[in-house]
């Protein structure tokens, strides 16, 4: 687990005509940061230092003044990412990512995206963000490793990932 401070920049694409992106460059643009039960984790909007631009900044859960090991927690999407995008399918959503100490940590899921209704899908990122900057772009289809409701479910097939990008409830990035 890290024991240190994360950052992030996120940039999602869905299609090169309906991009829903988030710079950075004023706020923190309704992201939000939870721990895996849900409770929301403390962070904080930075104007520069970004890849480029701005950037949000957390640090890991904490519990008696030291890093909880079994604490996960996700950068969750604002709204304007959510709804019906099926459309998305075979595009890539985009992040950037970038912590003070590299995680090697594989055992639970990196991105979820989630439906209405409870279904999921989990992806486990092969890189994980190294101490500068770090870019990923995840294929929403079945070149990338999605699994069905948990990052050690089955591969998820087509139908599954489109359910997903059709009713997206939530998105969280780890």
């Amino acid at each position: 687990m890290q024991k240190s401070l994360t950052l992030i920049l996120i940039l999602i694409f869905f299609t090169s005509q309906a991009q829903i992106t988030s710079n950075f460059t004023a706020n923190d643009e309704g992201w939000t940061a939870a721990h895996t039960g849900g409770t929301a984790t403390a962070f904080e909007y930075v104007s520069t230092g970004g890849n480029p631009g701005g950037h949000l900044s957390a640090s890991p859960p904490t519990s008696g003044g030291s890093v909880n090991i079994g604490m996960n927690w996700y950068w969750v999407a604002p709204v304007k990412f959510l709804g019906k995008h099926d459309f998305s399918y075979g595009q890539h959503i985009k992040f950037d990512l970038k912590q003070s100490t590299a995680g090697t940590d594989n055992t639970v899921s990196d991105i979820i995206l989630r439906a209405s209704g409870g279904q999921s899908i989990h992806l486990r990122l092969s890189e994980k963000p190294g101490t500068e900057w770090t870019s990923y772009s995840i294929p929403l289809d079945l070149s990338a490793d999605w699994r069905s409701n948990s990052v050690a479910g089955n591969v998820a097939f087509e139908h599954e990932i489109r359910r997903q990008l059709n009713n997206l409830s939530k998105i969280q990035i780890r």
